[in-house]
């Protein structure tokens, strides 16, 4: 079963704002580049509290529909990504996170973890995509 989304869900823009400057994320919630990407690579060698918890996760990761333009985008041929992706609101022209993260598999077995992580940036969403687009053909680089 799904939710079919319905225009009384909106919240108004003006609701949506106020948190976004009132809170900051908190330690438990603030991956470091370095702590997610020794979190992915745990995941994809399944390291995990059980072989269903990797699988179930890594299955949720390759279905879930994301952004073409992030990571995505710069995939050499031959090669797939199981993202997970994270963006937090903007306020006053400054957005708080957009992050992209997960596991490159290549073309011979291959995995890499990747972690890229963008925070308070006043740059345009179109130009930090195509910073995240230039860095999935740097890694993956025969």
């Amino acid at each position: 079963m799904s939710l079919k989304w319905r225009p009384e869900f909106a919240v108004p823009p003006q609701s949506r704002l106020l948190p976004t400057v009132i809170t900051k994320p908190t330690p438990r919630e603030a991956a470091t580049p370095e702590s997610m990407t020794k979190l992915l690579i745990a995941l994809s060698e399944g390291h995990t509290r059980s072989p269903e918890s990797a699988e179930f996760r890594l299955r949720s990761m390759r279905d879930t529909t994301t952004f073409h333009d992030l990571l995505k985008a710069g995939l050499r041929p031959g090669w797939a990504f199981r993202p997970q992706e994270g963006t937090r609101s903007s306020w006053n022209g400054v957005t708080a996170a957009v992050n992209d993260v997960g596991i490159l598999f290549g073309p011979k077995c291959k995995h890499i973890a990747i972690t890229v992580l963008i925070g308070d940036s006043t740059a345009p969403l179109a130009d930090r995509a195509k910073v995240m687009a230039r860095i999935a053909p740097l890694t993956t680089t025969p």
